[in-house]
This record gives C-alpha cells, sequence and structure tokens, in this order.
C-alpha cells in the first residue's frame, strides 16, 4: 500500500508546471456572464478576459498604494 501511495505522488509531480496553480471562485449578479461574453474578442476566452482585468485591477490598486504611502 505505501509503494503505490509513492508511485501515485510522484506521478503527480509528473509534468509541466501549472500555469495557474492559485484558484478563486466568484459569485457575480445574474447577467454578468453574459456581458463578459458580448465582450469577448473571436476566439478569446472569458477566463483570459476575467484574468487580465483582475491583474489590471491589482496593479493599479498597488500604484494608487505606492503613492499614498510615499506620500505619508
Amino acid at each position: 500500500m505505501i509503494a503505490a501511495t509513492n508511485q501515485i505522488e510522484e506521478a503527480a509531480r509528473v509534468g509541466r508546471k501549472l500555469r495557474y496553480p492559485e484558484h478563486i471562485n466568484v459569485a457575480v449578479p445574474e447577467g454578468t456572464k453574459a456581458r463578459l461574453d458580448a465582450l469577448l474578442d473571436d476566439g478569446e476566452e472569458r477566463l483570459s478576459l476575467i484574468r487580465d482585468a483582475l491583474e489590471r485591477e491589482i496593479r493599479r490598486r498597488e500604484r494608487l498604494s505606492k503613492k499614498i504611502s510615499d506620500n505619508d
């Protein structure tokens, strides 16, 4: 049994590193998915749009936070 567990653990480590290892589940207001889908470019995935928007907002807030702390 122990040998089988070790083989499973080793098999789980094989392969490429995950590009997006963290997961977030978020509930959104009704109609949000349809609004996102209407804005997608041809071939663009909804998750790609969400990731880009999150990254932009995080950077914006980090810059704002740095400006505020620099003024103190």
